[in-house]
């Protein structure tokens, strides 16, 4: 099945320009779509997105070790007597997926609930959606559905530490930011035209922009290399 073919490899390269002058960059970041490229390979294809972006105080990226609040992976859903939700305690309720769930273990790693979460946003920096056209509509393909219950928005670490102590820098950047997503199913899923949107979030949680991608086939983006 596609669902078990496709997964998520996070590659930052970074091509950065740290600016000493005064800020003069708004602190909201902004970026623009440079390319999109296709790398056939034996295992696991990648998709390649290239943007430019710029931002006034730098604070772009997040650590492994920012987890907690605001960047928490998930909220826990409680119903209206303040309770977790166990999977199938309620009509309604999803079935069993990596989304919607989290399983609960005991201090000996076994299993004793899985519960119904709620998906963070803020946990991620850097969102992705893909939309395929036919007939000249776009329709949005959403991985978050059935069967695939996953996504390919992730996070890209901390563009402005600084080399002496490793702590985030106030200055302005700007730069190139890549990120790759890798599955054995992009040529069988997208046969068709296809366009992607961006947007990066920075620790402050302010949003950029979005752009998008100009209309391609995967044929269209391959390189060899």
């Amino acid at each position: 099945m596609i669902k078990n073919l496709l997964y998520i490899l996070f590659i930052s390269t970074l091509a950065i320009t740290a600016c000493n002058r005064a800020p003069e960059l708004p602190v909201i970041p902004v970026i623009t779509f440079e390319d999109v490229v296709f790398k056939e390979v034996n295992g696991p294809d990648s998709l390649i997105v290239s943007i430019y972006f710029e931002d006034g105080d730098g604070d772009l990226g997040l650590t492994s070790g920012d987890v907690n609040d605001p960047y928490h992976p998930y909220d826990v859903v409680l119903d209206s007597n303040g309770d977790t939700i166990s999977i199938g305690s309620q009509p309604g309720l999803p079935p069993y997926n990596p989304i919607d769930y989290i399983i609960v273990r005991d201090q000996n790693g076994e299993a004793i609930d899985t519960i119904l979460v709620e998906l963070n946003e803020n946990h991620y920096n850097y969102f992705v959606r893909f939309f395929t056209k036919r007939n000249g509509q776009y329709t949005e393909f959403n991985w978050r559905d059935a069967p695939y219950y996953q996504t390919f928005d992730g996070r890209f670490p901390l563009l402005n530490r600084s080399l002496s102590d490793g702590q985030l820098r106030d200055r302005p950047l700007e730069g190139i930011l890549r990120y790759g997503m890798t599955s054995s199913g992009w040529l069988f899923l997208f046969r068709d035209t296809v366009k992607i949107s961006v947007q990066i979030q920075d620790r402050a949680l302010h949003k950029s922009n979005i752009v998008e991608s100009p209309d391609f086939t995967l044929e269209s983006i391959r390189i060899d290399e």
